[in-house]
């Protein structure tokens, strides 16, 4: 049997490509006579953004010239980085030709934002439209990334009705799909929550002249100024230095700063971190998977992915707003790892129904 799936894989990002290796392996791996791997589908809109060399579009000359010149002295770094990324790709994961999808099996759309049709450029192609068969579509935890959709999103999203599962990784998009199809999604969690903290750390690799222990921040640009002065304040208190994993060249005073890290290494600095500190979903997923010490900022743009992992998990002291700590209290770390298991095998039994069908 051949299961292909399908998802953002060709994104420079952590999450992205560290949850589209994570499915097919641990498909791979409970039915190891199975070939799973991944749809070489590129997303043009990803693919464009993601070029080594990429200029921010802008109306205004001056910005235009601004970002020519900041393409140019962000080349070297973007370039590293996605060659590291491609070869993480090819190490861990085998990818099918489009040209083969006839040969495929099932498929398995997801994780990550696939039906947010503002991220793909109205890409309908994870509605699977071009497969007849019914029996051969399916859904691991996609993402609409949003709250609410507009009659034109709702049009599109008509085409889950065709899909044999359904599921789902937020419980706001289990309710909007269930509005769309009337069938309720199967809550699953991320699939990097699939490969155990020991299977993950078999991929690492340590990142150069990083301190034996620091304080780390994963961010992204929005709202990050009240979360890296909390970081900063936590380093100082507990005279820690401060590590900050970043896309951009901007420069932080008594920081170390890394901007061109592989997957591997990504996983190596989140594990070996005292503390993390972070307004990513994934940064927020990784810190659970290695059972680290976090705050997750959700003043943010994915603040309701966030929220809903920590809600779903009883983390919910680990939740930060605006640089403030949250006065919840979570659930005691073996309760934790019991949900954490508990949902894993939730996840495994819907694959189960999946390729067994």
């Amino acid at each position: 049997m051949k299961i292909a799936t399908l998802t953002f894989h060709n994104a420079v990002n952590y999450g992205a490509v560290l949850q589209a290796v994570a499915l097919p392996q641990a498909i791979q791996k409970r039915y190891p006579k199975a070939e799973a791997g991944i749809l070489d589908y590129r997303n043009p809109k990803i693919e464009k953004k993601f070029k080594s060399f990429y200029i921010k579009k802008t109306n205004s000359p001056v910005q235009k010239i601004k970002a020519v010149v900041h393409a140019f002295m962000v080349y070297g770094m973007r370039s590293k980085k996605k060659k590291s990324f491609i070869k993480f790709l090819n190490d861990n994961v085998q990818l099918f030709s489009c040209t083969a999808k006839d040969d495929i099996d099932k498929y398995i759309v997801g994780s990550d934002q696939i039906w947010n049709f503002d991220l793909s450029d109205n890409d309908e192609t994870y509605l699977l439209k071009f497969i007849s068969d019914r029996n051969k579509k399916h859904t691991y935890a996609p993402s609409i990334g949003k709250t609410e959709l507009s009659a034109e999103e709702k049009e599109k999203l008509q085409a889950i009705k065709d899909f044999a599962t359904l599921s789902a990784r937020e419980e706001t998009a289990v309710k909007l799909i269930q509005e769309i199809d009337g069938r309720t999604p199967t809550l699953v969690p991320d699939p990097v929550f699939l490969l155990t903290a020991d299977e993950w750390r078999e991929k690492e690799e340590c990142y150069p002249n990083i301190p034996d222990k620091y304080v780390l921040v994963y961010k992204f640009a929005d709202n990050d100024k009240p979360l890296t002065n909390f970081a900063y304040q936590y380093a100082r208190s507990h005279q820690l230095p401060l590590v900050i994993i970043q896309n951009s060249l901007k420069k932080y005073k008594d920081a170390v700063i890394v901007n061109d890290a592989s997957p591997n290494q990504f996983l190596w600095l989140i594990d070996n971190a005292q503390l993390i500190v972070t307004n990513s979903f994934h940064g927020t997923a990784f810190s659970i998977v290695f059972e680290k010490e976090f705050y997750a900022e959700t003043h943010v743009s994915r603040a309701t992915r966030i929220t809903e992992i920590l809600n779903l998990y009883k983390l919910n002291s680990h939740i930060m707003k605006d640089g403030k700590l949250s006065d919840s209290i979570s659930a005691p770390r073996e309760e934790v790892r019991k949900i954490t298991e508990q949902y894993r095998q939730k996840a495994f039994q819907y694959l189960d129904n999946i390729i067994r069908s």
